[in-house]
């Protein structure tokens, strides 16, 4: 009887060596959170991000965001909803305008790429140049091959 009961002693700090491991390591994993920060840039954009900017002074706001973000209760809806305001129609607008100008921007820039592309083939034959009173004049190989080699570096760096 005397080796049954220390077996079960043994058994029984074996499972409490076990269970006090097992809490330990929930303990650990709860206690781990990561930071959020919030800022914004200099076009006024509001950014949320877990990793701190390098240019960009940031408000740690961990603090203001809930463990786990699946409640459904209205004062959880309430604090996400204060954290992340939906876009303003004077916000939207300014948006539409600014997507509208970059196509403009862009369509701008397509048109001269265009152009520089017709001007580089037609440097790339035979050519002469009109003055503005009507009169032709040439230019030496050495001098188109200069304005060939130009006109490309400009299209390399500003044409897609």
């Amino acid at each position: 009887m005397n080796s049954l009961a220390f077996s079960r002693s043994a058994f029984s700090r074996s499972v409490w060596k076990r269970a006090a491991l097992l809490g330990l390591l929930v303990m650990l994993c709860g206690s781990v959170s990561a930071e959020i920060y919030q800022w914004r840039d200099a076009s006024g954009k509001l950014h949320f991000s877990d990793k701190k900017p390098k240019q960009q002074a940031a408000k740690d706001i961990s603090h203001t965001v809930s463990d786990i973000n699946m409640d459904d209760s209205a004062v959880e809806r309430e604090k996400l909803e204060r954290l992340f305001k939906p876009e303003t129609p004077e916000e939207k607008a300014l948006r539409q305008k600014e997507a509208g100008r970059q196509a403009n921007r862009e369509e701008k820039q397509q048109k001269q790429c265009e152009q520089a592309r017709n001007y580089l083939d037609a440097l790339k034959g035979p050519v002469y140049f009109v003055r503005e009173d009507g009169s032709s004049y040439d230019i030496s190989e050495t001098e188109r091959q200069q304005r060939v080699a130009a006109l490309e570096g400009q299209i390399k760096r500003h044409c897609l």
